[in-house]
């Protein structure tokens, strides 16, 4: 071997000692710190810091480790610009390249597929092992998968051709200015029948909503502030032509994995997810396509608008929270106790439910506290003859609370 002029290390028997990783040589255990330091001092002093090779001209190269398969079917929509089919067919944008750094930093590999989205939201639910991005975390989705995120975030806003002579300052109006274009199963859909809307259609793409919106056979379209331009540009159709009419809320959109996924990938993802985001890779990667610093397209909002979104938000959040207070007792009313009929056996658990549910304060079962004790004979009596029961007919509050026994 050369030295560039630095003395050769002294030649040990490797027996009963430990490798000193970069240094070449073994070093005693005991000696280990010691034997570094020396060493470390001589190269420096004489110049050898340089990487050592051999007479043959081999430089040494840290070995490479082979990413591993995900496991995992991954799969997506053209949703410009957070996923979508790049020039040359490979699968990219802002969502796209997230999820490619989760799985770099896993050392993993998995392929990415384009599919409409309702056929990609039917196998993300059925499974196995299926990745479906970017998708909106939901109420009612909730429980259907696991979740990884956020990833991205947008703004959804009703559309209408530029010469449309709509006033819509609500959700309310929405219902009443013709047809609305959304596409199958997406969130915009479920939300519209969240909300009663009856007057539906439905495409497979937003493309296709920008088309019929155009053509006249539709009159408003639920889509996208990230991607209208780029939709109507595809479409060979001049973004101007198109206004913003109302915006409904503001998304943040996740990774949804099929419900088996075991949860120490969950962890892993959402850790992998959380270091990008730490070391500013997230932050970066927004940059490249747009998105830092940039406010939504959001239509105007009249005072209206702000006073029936604000009264949308209320009527979810009362809704929700009575969804809760219900669903302890509709699991009551299918057990044994409750299907026999039999008071004595439905009051214990009955009791016991309201009292759980009890928020001191006021005299509702879940909010408030039990609206009466349990007297006995209870089932025996008619709330017809309460002295209270025409005036709450009449839809008039009796005592401190409506409906609380004065």
């Amino acid at each position: 071997m050369k030295y560039g002029g630095c003395p050769p290390s002294p030649q040990l028997s490797t027996e009963g000692y430990l490798y000193s990783g970069p240094v070449h040589g073994y070093m005693k255990t005991g000696c280990l710190c010691l034997a570094v330091f020396i060493l470390v001092a001589l190269l420096a002093a004489c110049g050898c810091t340089a990487p050592v090779s051999s007479e043959k001209g081999n430089t040494a190269s840290t070995p490479v480790v082979t990413a591993t398969d995900a496991g995992l079917r991954i799969i997506t929509e053209e949703q410009y610009p957070f996923n979508y089919a790049g020039p040359n067919g490979t699968v990219t944008g802002q969502a796209t390249d997230v999820v490619r750094g989760i799985l770099s930093r896993l050392n993993q590999t998995a392929n990415i597929t384009i599919l409409p989205w309702s056929e990609g939201y039917s196998l993300a639910r059925a499974g196995p092992d299926v990745a479906l991005y970017s998708t909106a975390r939901t109420d009612e989705r909730e429980h259907l998968f696991k979740w990884v995120g956020p990833v991205s975030s947008y703004d959804y806003i009703v559309y209408a051709r530029n010469d449309s002579m709509f006033k819509i300052n609500s959700l309310e109006s929405v219902k009443k200015a013709g047809q609305i274009c959304v596409v199958k199963d997406d969130f915009r859909h479920q939300y519209l029948l969240e909300n009663n809307f009856t007057n539906i259609t439905t495409t497979g793409s937003d493309a296709g909503c920008i088309r019929q919106l155009m053509a006249g056979t539709t009159d408003l379209w639920l889509g996208s502030s990230a991607n209208v331009q780029e939709i109507a540009k595809n479409e060979g159709i001049n973004a101007s032509a198109l206004k913003g009419v109302f915006h409904v809320r503001t998304v943040q959109t996740y990774i949804a994995f099929s419900p088996d996924t075991p949860d120490s990938v969950i962890d892993a993802w959402q850790s992998a997810l959380d270091a990008m985001k730490s070391d500013g890779t997230f932050a970066e990667t927004g940059r490249q396509y747009g998105m830092a610093g940039t406010g939504s397209a959001a239509a105007p909002a009249s005072a209206d608008a702000v006073a029936d979104q604000a009264v949308t938000t209320l009527v979810a959040v009362t809704d929700g929270q009575m969804k809760a207070i219900l669903r302890p007792y509709e699991v009551l009313a299918l057990t044994d106790e409750a299907r026999s009929g039999e008071w004595s056996r439905i009051q214990p658990l009955l009791a016991a439910l309201t009292i759980r549910n009890r928020i001191p304060g006021s005299g509702m079962p879940g909010l408030t506290g039990p609206i009466m004790p349990w007297p006995e004979g209870l089932t025996s009596s008619n709330l017809k003859s309460r002295s209270y029961f025409p005036t709450v007919l009449a839809g008039q509050r009796i005592g401190r609370y409506c409906g609380h026994q004065p």
